[in-house]
């Protein structure tokens, strides 16, 4: 599109419209894998990994995709795209167990959809309405003070002698500055009113309420596919920054909420197999202590 010499809208009958082919391009643009950042989400697709295309690295700034290990995929991490892109990768780079991030992530999740959160929510949507409704009037009146002045030089036009050119031809050029300005302020206020977002209805408000007090429920169910819960994510995550602190053992989920709220979350990080297994240093120090005193005879 950067390389169209023209462009001009509605020359013919298209076979869809004009934003409809901008939305197709936007979900084509989303859908693809192979770019060179890759910091779209992309569509939810099938996988156990419910933060599929939502997470970057905060060390390079790509995008972590999920990589499904063990026998049937069982054991599924994130990693950076760097790895398989670039051949500077740097082991700074992060990789991280799938299931440690999904945990928190859904656990926070279930955490804020809770029905008292929701009211809270709609009391702040019922407090946009509100103010929508006083910018409209606002708006409302303006048009109608356009459209009077509209028609004051639409009569001013119509009552001048036809054989007074000059004055006919500045009636005439206010008259379409009033509707060019009227035709303006009609295009804002359907771009206001747009902006300003879905107005919810009484019933439903109820049946959120009721899907929310179900929904750990509907989480956790055997019939709710993986794909599923990657959409309602996307519903309320934009993206996730994740950074490890290998020192502290600890992960950081710099989460950026739907809503432009930002939060971090803190992720323990297991130890490493060896460790696992391996005495405390305390222990060792003090068998090492005891092994350098001689027993009485």
């Amino acid at each position: 599109m950067d390389s169209w010499l023209v462009l001009i809208q509605e020359h013919h009958p298209g076979y869809i419209r004009w934003e409809d082919y901008l939305e197709n391009q936007q979900m084509l643009e989303r859908n693809q894998t192979n770019t060179p950042e890759q910091l779209l989400a992309g569509a939810a697709r099938e996988g156990r990994a419910l933060l599929q295309g939502l997470l970057l690295c905060a060390h390079c700034g790509r995008r972590l995709s999920p990589r499904y290990m063990g026998h049937g995929g069982i054991y599924p991490i994130y990693e950076c795209t760097r790895r398989h892109q670039d051949a500077r990768y740097s082991p700074e780079c992060v990789t991280i167990q799938a299931d440690l991030v999904d945990r928190v992530i859904s656990d926070r999740v279930l955490k804020i959809l809770h029905p008292e959160q929701i009211e809270i929510a709609f009391r702040a949507v019922k407090e946009l309405e509100r103010r929508g409704q006083a910018v409209d009037q606002q708006w409302r009146m303006r048009i109608e003070r356009l459209e009077y002045q509209a028609q004051l030089a639409q009569r001013r036009y119509e009552e001048v002698d036809p054989s007074n050119r000059l004055v006919a031809g500045n009636l005439e050029r206010r008259w379409n500055d009033a509707l060019e300005q009227l035709k303006t302020a009609q295009e804002e206020l359907h771009q206001s009113r747009q902006q300003q977002g879905l107005v919810l209805t009484e019933e439903q408000k109820t049946q959120l309420l009721d899907l929310a007090k179900d929904l750990p429920k509907l989480w956790k169910s055997k019939t709710t596919s993986a794909q599923d819960r990657k959409r309602m994510l996307r519903l309320l995550i934009q993206d996730i920054t994740v950074e490890k602190r290998r020192a502290e053992r600890k992960a950081v989920l710099h989460t950026r909420w739907q809503g432009g709220a930002v939060e971090d979350l803190l992720v323990e990080l297991p130890l490493p197999a060896p460790d696992k297994v391996r005495y405390p240093e305390a222990l060792v120090s003090r068998v090492r202590s005891l092994a350098q005193v001689r027993a009485p005879v």
